[in-house]
């Protein structure tokens, strides 16, 4: 039986499978016909795999991340990725919202917002932040009062966050791909030299709880649809604030008070979603407090591994990627692992610019040495592209706040692929 198609985006199609009630494919496609990597739909992926591996609370259930072939001449030239995962029949939030009253949205309330609570605050626990919160991205798989829940969809915006560098403001673009009416001020480089973290979450949650009360956007979507008509909004204070607005009756009150710690413009100001899950009374989901070691094995570099991460260091350091550094290392040793044979230099290429995807500051298509080399190295690490790098126990756990990345190259290469010698000899050599 033919697959149906029930919904189509920038990033790709969604199918229903007959011969699988309940169970949609995604199909996205990571390389296009011009040998372009798409960075956003390298990252939902990658996160997806992620979600599938961990699964998270409050997230659509991933079945399965893999290829999925087109026939034709051009499959060479382009790699698509099918993500199946479970069908919510139930519409999204925002149709919800449109078709249902008030004193219905408010019953179900507190039980969108502790969902949603933990949904990312497990997320975030495990270094991950979504990027494009909104009541579109939110399904809803139990429509009934009593039971009703949501579920989180689409990953497109994704980004591990450990890896932030500090913004510059921008005039002309959002800095990651987001939906304009849910996005937080430094989105659009109004707070200038902060970092795209976590807290880009905790605002679009303030305005998904702005919009199941009010049943409106945050500001005149008409006449504002540009990036930089929306970073002088937000500069201007005339943005929505729901601080100098009187809560409707009928609103939990705890909710609004909630939304207005959620929605404050300077992220420095704003309320996380983890300080909102631990006032919260109904508390289930914890930020992960373990690091995923990973220590493939990688004998078969053989005398090659020194030279390979010398290799990586330089590319990094030429495209000023270092952030993406050890990630690319981590990535190499576990596609050797796979493959058991050295990295090609051009396999090398593939798997920093596969690095800068998922860490990037700006979701941005990036040119493709060879498209035929990109799916070998996405076959070969299954999509899992781990975010608990070398670096990133540094910081978090050490507390290492300036990286010297030539002593960070040094350890990667003495530690063959064991992060946590790589992280004692690190400190135990600044």
């Amino acid at each position: 039986m033919e697959e149906i198609e029930i919904g189509a985006g920038s990033s790709g199609q969604v199918h229903t499978v007959p011969e699988e009630p309940g169970v949609a494919t995604k199909r996205i496609r990571i390389i296009s016909r011009k040998g372009i990597i798409d960075a956003s739909n390298v990252t939902e992926t990658a996160v997806a795999s992620y979600l599938k591996r961990h699964n998270l609370p409050g997230f659509i259930h991933v079945l399965e991340v893999g290829e999925h072939g087109e026939h034709g001449a051009s499959q060479r030239a382009r790699f698509i990725a099918g993500i199946k995962m479970s069908h919510a029949v139930g519409g999204n939030l925002d149709e919800f919202i449109q078709k249902t009253s008030f004193q219905d949205r408010m019953t179900v309330l507190p039980r969108i917002y502790t969902q949603l609570l933990e949904a990312f605050g497990a997320l975030h626990g495990h270094g991950i932040f979504h990027g494009d919160i909104k009541t579109a991205n939110i399904v809803v798989t139990d429509a009934t009062l009593e039971h009703f829940t949501v579920k989180v969809i689409d990953f497109g915006s994704c980004r591990f966050y450990r890896h932030a560098a500090p913004i510059v403001q921008r005039d002309d673009n959002p800095l990651i791909g987001c939906t304009f009416a849910f996005a937080a001020p430094e989105a659009f480089g109004v707070w200038g030299g902060q970092e795209l973290n976590y807290r880009m979450d905790a605002y679009s949650l303030g305005v998904v709880l702005h919009d199941c009360i009010f049943k409106c956007s945050v500001y005149d979507e008409s006449s504002n649809r540009h990036a930089h008509q929306l970073r002088d909004l937000h500069k201007n204070g005339k943005i929505a604030d729901p601080i100098r607005q009187s809560a409707p009756r009928g609103v939990p009150g705890w909710i609004y008070d909630d939304m207005v710690k959620l929605m404050r413009p300077n992220p420095c100001d704003r309320a996380t979603i983890e300080s909102r899950l631990a006032r919260s009374a109904n508390r289930s989901a914890k930020r992960s407090k373990e690091f995923i070691l990973d220590a493939p094995d990688v004998l078969h570099w053989g005398t090659g591994r020194a030279t390979a991460v010398q290799s990586i260091f330089d590319s990094a350091q030429g495209r000023r990627e270092m952030r993406a550094f050890a990630l690319a290392v981590n990535i190499a040793d576990r596609f050797v692992h796979a493959r058991k044979r050295p990295c090609a230099p051009e396999e090398l290429d593939v798997i920093l610019i596969l690095a800068g995807c998922l860490v990037g500051k700006i979701g941005r298509s990036r040119p493709c040495p060879d498209a035929v080399t990109c799916n070998d190295v996405l076959r070969a690490v299954n999509f899992e592209l781990y975010s608990e790098t070398c670096d990133i126990i540094l910081r978090y756990r050490h507390k290492v706040h300036k990286m010297d990345y030539s002593l960070l190259k040094t350890v990667l290469i003495q530690s063959n692929g064991v992060t946590l010698d790589a992280c004692d000899k690190y400190i135990y050599q600044a």
